[in-house]
């Protein structure tokens, strides 16, 4: 019985590899070049703050990217303010704070990441951000919010860390014309950037490995069930 038993522990390794190799499928935590900070408070503006991790990167350059982002979200940015903040150890970050209308929407509790993205693309070297951080409050979203996106441009990948959301991203391109995140996690009808359904191997796995347990118990006590092991004794002693 304990053979039958290991027989089918060994026989169902395979699908669980195979479902663990197609469901995670999330990137790496990644090392941003710059991390945006979305606050809304109630009833005001969104309250934005932009630290850039390269502490010889150009104002005036973080100053056309922040105008660029309220342009992209039909808001201007208001309050702007830049300045390099000296750190303990390392070189001096350079932060830029604003506010804008539009980023969060407060009644569907939805985060418009696309002009946020599309503003950090296109920088020259070597100022060119590959990785970002957009970190938001946990309570501005709603369930439904987008959570992982990927295409050929970019990666998105959503977690929770205490109080806030954090969305990991990742440019493979730095044309703005090719991102365009949805606000959900249900992909635009016809749209063809979104993230297909893929199939959903654990649930085939947790299926596939019921189904080979109650197949394998049955062929068990079928063994080793008493009037079996009659059977096969009179078997044996026939051929004698």
């Amino acid at each position: 019985m304990k053979g039958c038993v290991a027989s089918l522990i060994f026989a169902a390794l395979p699908l669980l590899l195979s479902a663990q190799n197609n469901f995670s499928n999330a990137p790496v935590s990644v090392h941003p070049d710059a991390i945006i900070q979305v606050h809304q408070a109630k009833g005001q503006a969104d309250l934005v703050k932009v630290s850039v991790l390269d502490g010889a990167y150009p104002a005036d350059l973080l100053q056309s990217q922040i105008q660029t982002l309220g342009t992209n979200v039909g808001s201007p940015a208001r309050g702007m303010q830049i300045g390099r903040m000296d750190l303990s150890k390392g070189a001096p970050l350079l932060q830029g704070v604003f506010a804008v209308d539009g980023l969060l929407d407060p009644a569907t509790g939805q985060l418009h990441l696309t002009p946020i993205i599309r503003a950090f693309m296109g920088a020259p070297a070597p100022y060119t951000v590959h990785q970002m951080l957009v970190d938001v409050d946990d309570q501005a979203l709603k369930p439904g919010a987008i959570e992982q996106y990927n295409t050929k441009a970019i990666q998105v990948h959503r977690s929770v860390t205490g109080p806030s959301i954090e969305y990991q991203i990742t440019l493979l391109s730095q044309n703005p014309a090719d991102v365009e995140i949805p606000l959900t996690s249900r992909a635009p009808s016809g749209g063809t950037r979104g993230k297909a359904p893929g199939t959903d191997w654990l649930t085939i796995a947790i299926f596939g490995i019921a189904a080979l347990a109650a197949g394998g118990l049955v062929y068990c006590l079928l063994i080793w069930s008493p009037n079996a092991r009659k059977d096969r004794r009179l078997s044996n002693r026939v051929n004698k």
